[in-house]
């Protein structure tokens, strides 16, 4: 496959290497440390502890994931940086904090590199179209590239491993490939799950869909058992250390706790919105990249004012402030229960909040999720296509979680690109037997 396959694995990487070296060329370390990433990284490599303290007496906390701190940390170990880590946190170096972040965005190009590759494969391991599937990849990683290599967040990991994943479910669901890619299913999916914690819960919706389907269709076999219980035991076996020292230190069973609060306050205060700024979301948030920042300076009506997250009487800053407040006075626990509860509590007012926010979720993945929906409509339709519908229920499952419960920021949907770029390949493959 390699022989055949040399040209578009050079293309894919000769196109990964110039977008990373245009991101890095343009030398802007405004980013750094966002969310306290760096942080992190510094307290493990240095001071031994996961946790972004600043302050002398480091307490471990899980207020972050910790797949993209221990990735940091890593980069930062292999290139003898503890000393420039010193420089930039204890000693405040300007310069010492910016070599830092170059090498972090060096070696975050390596996973746009893992992020172009794997995609490619999932569109090749569906249809060998190498014109549509060097297409589909290329726009795909231009797409992700400054998410991946230019910021300082975990999507850095959940980009390229959600294609990983994606890669591994269709080897084993698609291609029949047994027990090794059910276990890197599970490894590669515990990865995802340690970057983005709302992951947690895709096990379970895996396990209910594929009952589902396999149950309204009895002879419809999509793995053996031995190969769901491997899986599965992969997934354990990866996240328990993590969680057991979670339950350990704060008595949680928790990846992290700091986003789960705030993202579900600030839903709950969207949901608050009137039916006119319902309406105007849609214009607001119009899913056009080169022109959202010119159409928002337009809009300068009373319904879109909410809408700035500058604003302090907007919708982030309220939600984020009652965040606080209900934390201080009920406890983390109690006030994710309430919030949830608030939400949910009206199903058809959430309901209709949901499409506005699966409107803003796809800003930048809009070009290909009408051949996702194609390509569900046609695995609901034809019984020997709903294996599809496992191996892409990464996409399901967060488009779900992302629009009923949280505000689904933008950045969210960039691992959706996963599951979307095969879904343009084989909807390319079916339209050209359909009219052969």
């Amino acid at each position: 496959m390699f022989r055949e396959q040399f040209f578009p694995f050079f293309l894919v990487f000769f196109t990964c290497f110039a977008v990373a070296f245009f991101w890095i060329s343009k030398k802007d370390y405004s980013n750094f440390n966002a969310d306290h990433y760096v942080a992190y990284s510094y307290n493990i490599s240095v001071n031994k502890v996961f946790s972004g303290d600043f302050l002398e007496d480091k307490n471990p906390d899980y207020r972050r994931a910790p797949a993209y701190p221990f990735f940091l940390s890593a980069v930062f170990i292999i290139a003898d940086q503890k000393e420039t880590l010193k420089d930039c946190f204890e000693e405040g170096s300007k310069a010492g904090c910016n070599d830092l972040y170059f090498i972090m965005q060096v070696s975050q190009s390596f996973l746009l590199i893992l992020f172009g590759f794997f995609t490619y494969l999932c569109c090749y391991s569906l249809t060998n179209r190498m014109t549509a599937n060097l297409f589909v990849t290329i726009v795909s990683v231009l797409i992700v590239s400054k998410e991946v290599v230019f910021n300082c967040h975990s999507e850095a990991i959940a980009i390229p491993f959600a294609s990983l994943s994606t890669y591994c479910l269709i080897r084993w669901i698609h291609n029949k490939s047994g027990i090794l890619f059910a276990v890197l299913s599970g490894l590669t999916i515990s990865v995802l799950i340690l970057a983005r914690p709302i992951y947690l819960y895709y096990p379970l919706f895996f396990i209910g869909l594929a009952l589902f389907l396999m149950l309204s269709h009895r002879r419809i076999i999509f793995f053996s058992s031995n190969q769901l219980v491997f899986f599965l035991l992969m997934i354990c076996i990866s996240l328990t250390p993590w969680l057991f020292r979670n339950y350990l230190n704060f008595g949680s069973l928790e990846i992290a706790n700091s986003g789960s609060v705030k993202v579900l306050s600030i839903r709950e205060e969207y949901n608050k919105m009137s039916n006119q700024e319902f309406l105007s979301g849609f214009i607001y948030w119009l899913p056009i990249p080169l022109a959202d920042k010119y159409i928002r300076q337009k809009l300068t009506g009373q319904s879109f004012k909410r809408y700035d997250v500058g604003s302090e009487e907007g919708f982030r800053q309220v939600g984020e402030r009652n965040s606080i407040m209900m934390v201080a006075k009920n406890g983390l626990e109690t006030t994710e229960k309430l919030l949830l509860t608030n939400i949910l509590k009206e199903p058809l007012h959430n309901f209709k909040m949901s499409l506005l926010f699966l409107w803003r979720g796809i800003h930048y993945v809009a070009l290909f999720f009408p051949f996702f929906i194609y390509v569900i409509i046609k695995s609901i339709s034809e019984r020997e296509s709903r294996h599809f519908l496992l191996i892409l229920s990464l996409a399901l499952f967060s488009i779900l979680i992302h629009s009923l419960i949280t505000h689904f920021n933008v950045r969210y949907g960039y691992p959706l690109l996963a599951s979307f770029a095969p879904c343009v390949s084989l909807s390319l493959k079916l339209w050209g037997k359909k009219y052969e």
